[in-house]
């Protein structure tokens, strides 16, 4: 569900993919946090998806896949530039009336 939430929205930062989001938008911080969750995020996705199939399969640990900080970041960062645009749209619509 995460992988399917990063994938979703890179264009919101003006971006194609989300490792362009990571590596080209916003703080040091935010960069950094923003490469961890993909590469960390991916690389526990393709262990459990990109192995044969077996009698017993195990499931992911609420630790291996608790990105919590890491999204919550993110989430914010969409809320600030949400809440951007809509100021600056509001006072264009001011100063044109």
């Amino acid at each position: 569900m995460t992988l399917l939430q990063i994938d979703h929205v890179p264009p919101l930062f003006g971006h194609k993919t989300f490792n362009d989001v990571a590596s080209q938008y916003g703080s040091k911080s935010f960069k950094k946090a923003m490469l961890h969750l993909i590469n960390t995020m991916r690389s526990i996705a393709d262990s459990y998806l990109h192995h044969p199939i077996t009698s017993k399969e195990d499931i992911p640990t609420l630790n291996q896949v608790g990105f919590s900080p890491d999204m919550d970041f993110l989430l914010s960062e969409i809320e600030k530039l949400h809440f951007n645009k809509m100021t600056s749209t509001k006072a264009s619509i001011k100063h044109s009336k």
